[in-house]
């Protein structure tokens, strides 16, 4: 548990975080032999999202029937859009940064 926050975060032997223990609520992540998240779970074992790959490895998911694209360029996922091909966020890249949301809904 890091000491700045309440979430309980447990990862399994590859890294992957398999549990979000926050404020009572827990979240779960199920990923393929591949290390890929396939599946995102409430604490009930309701599914909240899944996750589907195209031969390249390009993720989309699936959420209650909708799906999100996800639009790749040589540095990784620039943004995401809904099955019509309308924006919902992009992402940009700062030097010697981590992927950094820059704009776009908050879901």
């Amino acid at each position: 548990m890091y000491p700045w926050t309440a979430s309980l975060l447990l990862h399994d032997p590859n890294r992957n975080m398999t549990t979000k223990a926050d404020g009572g609520l827990e979240t779960n992540y199920i990923y393929d032999v591949e290390d890929r998240l396939i599946r995102v779970e409430d604490g009930s074992a309701s599914v909240i999202a899944e996750y589907y790959y195209d031969p390249f490895g390009r993720r989309w998911k699936q959420v209650d029937g909708l799906r999100t694209y996800f639009v790749y360029s040589d540095e990784g996922v620039v943004g995401e859009y809904d099955g019509a091909g309308s924006e919902l966020r992009t992402y940009g890249w700062a030097p010697n940064s981590q992927c950094d949301k820059v704009s776009g809904l908050d879901n």
